[in-house]
């Protein structure tokens, strides 16, 4: 157990947890790219079940990126290096909203879905290579 001082009187006890980073975002992106798939067996009721499926495991995926973004700013520059580093994540998410909206009017909703699945595993040699 760790503790912080923040003042004179305040104190916080935590327990450090361990969390296989390289693992937990592999399986993220099994089950986001099966839970993209499965918009093609869209139903109302379906929505429901995929948009919290894809709601717990977009926001494991953003805190473990977040989290991996400032473990790995530099020592010393640590603002800058974060700053930067989530510039280009948001940078990403805007260039791949954009591509799909020039996609869709050209290929349709069904090959989309698709192409977005199967490019969501582009990433997994990348996990891999990350020195986590």
């Amino acid at each position: 157990m760790k503790k912080i001082k923040y003042c004179k009187n305040f104190n916080i006890t935590y327990k450090e947890i361990n969390i296989n980073f390289k693992q937990v975002l592999t399986i993220s992106v099994w089950i986001g790219a099966i839970i993209t798939m499965c918009y093609l067996w869209f139903t109302p009721y379906t929505a429901i079940i995929y948009n919290i499926i894809f709601a717990i495991v977009g926001m494991i995926i953003h805190l473990l990126l977040l989290s991996f973004m400032a473990k790995s700013s530099l020592k010393g520059k640590e603002s800058t290096s974060f700053a930067l580093l989530c510039s280009i994540s948001n940078l990403a998410g805007t260039a791949s909203s954009l591509s799909g909206a020039v996609l869709f009017p050209l290929i349709g909703l069904k090959p989309l879905i698709i192409i977005s699945a199967l490019t969501s595993f582009i990433c997994l040699p990348l996990i891999k290579r990350l020195n986590i």
